[in-house]
């Protein structure tokens, strides 16, 4: 009976050494694996490739149309003499740089063969008014005579009563008096005036300069209004307001203007009028803009400037704005989904301003576009987002 307690206790002694051998040897095993399964896990993630994501929504947005051209006078006028003569004297500011005003005297030539032109055309007019009335003195009294002796019979013929003599004299006299016209003409572009406001350009002449008809004086550029013919593609006339692309009168829309040397300095203009004809060279329309007083702008625009012309175009609806740095080589724009993972889709652009795409979004919703993506990307890759500014 001893034996039998004895054998009872050293059994249980033996199973409570294995309960607490297997707690105390089996739960840092346990411990263990998990901390191995953890650490793959965070392995497995650094491993990832990091993007830097732009998150976008779908808005409206103008197209900015870009355009260049060069400055130029309203008018540019080679002035021409109508008459010949010597040149007797040449206004002071008729010189290149200056400005001068509509009518101003710029040249006289020497008006004295004109002035005894003038003279004799007067009197020949006179001379010419006299004999008109002579004649028709001459064709009453003829008349009369008629009248008294036509109970002869005789016919009242216009020889009889003058009529081609009066005739010849009232033509007579419609010539003198546009000799006159003609004489006091020429005496009048003896002095020869700017026709309109402008800047001298050009001197071809001095003074004691014998000139002829036709003979140039100097060169004029209109001061009053410069324009800026601007050709634009196709593409950028379709991205054009339809109130600019289809009118022929003019606009009044103000778009800025820039230089290209340096873009801080700006003016304003106007949309004068469009083009209906392509330049046979670079099979383009061109858009002209105007810009008024241009030389009493805070900064002068002079002719001959290249500027930078920008254009607001019509809203387009459902773009996303993306620096150029999203569209691949290959005109894809890659994308992380909400599972973390990369996929993409063919980038359709529709304009571009200041290193900015815009481009139609992809069903309207939001996105996480990836800033640089790089050619060994592929769809379905697990990525590391970093989260950069919203647009």
């Amino acid at each position: 009976m001893k034996f039998k307690w004895l054998s009872i206790l050293l059994s249980c002694a033996a199973f409570l050494s294995v309960v607490i051998y297997n707690k105390v040897f089996s739960a840092p095993s346990t411990n263990a694996e998990g901390q191995i399964i953890q650490t793959g896990l965070e392995n497995q993630i650094n491993n990832m490739p990091q993007v830097e994501t732009i998150s976008v929504i779908a808005k409206q947005y103008s197209p900015k149309i870009i355009g260049f051209g060069e400055v130029t006078p309203k008018f540019e006028l080679s002035l021409k003499s109508d008459v010949s003569g010597k040149i007797v004297h040449l206004n002071k500011r008729f010189v290149s740089g200056t400005k001068i005003n509509k009518g101003t005297v710029v040249a006289s030539v020497d008006d004295t063969p004109y002035i005894a032109a003038l003279a004799k055309a007067q009197a020949q007019e006179a001379q010419a008014l006299v004999k008109l009335q002579e004649e028709q003195r001459q064709g009453d009294v003829a008349y009369r005579d008629w009248l008294r002796n036509k109970e002869g019979g005789q016919k009242a013929t216009p020889l009889i009563l003058r009529e081609p003599q009066l005739k010849a004299a009232k033509a007579e006299y419609e010539h003198a008096k546009l000799a006159v016209k003609k004489a006091q003409q020429d005496l009048d572009n003896t002095k020869i005036k700017a026709p309109f406001d402008a800047i001298v350009v050009d001197v071809s002449v001095q003074p004691g300069s014998y000139i002829q008809p036709g003979t140039q004086i100097g060169q004029l550029h209109s001061s009053e209004k410069v324009e800026i013919h601007v050709p634009l593609s196709e593409q950028q006339w379709l991205q054009l307001q339809d109130t600019i692309s289809k009118s022929s009168a003019r606009l009044n829309q103000v778009v800025a203007l820039y230089s290209t040397l340096d873009e801080t300095t700006t003016w304003t203009g106007e949309i004068e009028r469009v083009e209906r004809h392509l330049n046979r060279d670079t099979r383009q329309r061109s858009l002209i803009i105007s810009v008024t007083e241009p030389l009493l702008q805070s900064t002068p625009l002079y002719s001959g400037t290249f500027v930078k012309v920008v254009i607001d175009g019509k809203a387009q609806d459902s773009l996303y704005k993306l620096p150029s740095s999203a569209v691949s080589q290959n005109g894809n724009v890659w994308f992380v989904d909400k599972q973390g993972q990369l996929n993409k889709y063919r980038a359709s652009n529709v304009f571009s301003y200041h290193n900015n795409v815009y481009i139609k979004s992809l069903n309207n919703q939001p996105l996480q576009i990836v800033k640089r993506p790089l050619s060994h990307f592929s769809e379905g890759m697990s990525v590391q987002v970093i989260e950069g500014t919203m647009l």
